[in-house]
């Protein structure tokens, strides 16, 4: 499920994280973020070798990233939240997003009329 993050008042990656994470609703937990951004790069496509993600870690990444959208608007930010369950890491998703009668638990089914 998408969302927009005012990117201007932004001014690091932990400021950009706990906005990702206000926004999603997620503050005060214990959740991972990987942050990503897909750049067209038409002569990587030319050579064969196709354009990889760039990844937002550091300050400086988070800069070249913002430069990147300011030229061309078309430059999303990607992000995967994952969450250590008992052990295993598991990947956060949209209930809402993903959840439709047919595969509703029992006793779901009701919420949906």
């Amino acid at each position: 499920m998408g969302r927009a993050i005012d990117l201007s008042k932004i001014r690091g990656v932990e400021g950009l994280k706990g906005s990702i994470f206000a926004e999603y609703g997620l503050l005060g937990r214990e959740v991972s973020v990987e942050m990503r951004y897909w750049l067209n790069d038409g002569e990587s496509d030319m050579v064969g070798t196709g354009a990889a993600p760039g990844e937002i870690v550091t300050d400086t990444d988070l800069r070249i990233f913002k430069a990147l959208h300011r030229g061309d608007k078309s430059v999303n930010l990607f992000v995967t939240f994952r969450e250590r369950v008992a052990g295993e890491m598991i990947f956060l998703r949209s209930e809402r997003a993903i959840m439709s009668p047919m595969n509703a638990p029992l006793g779901a089914r009701e919420r949906w009329r």
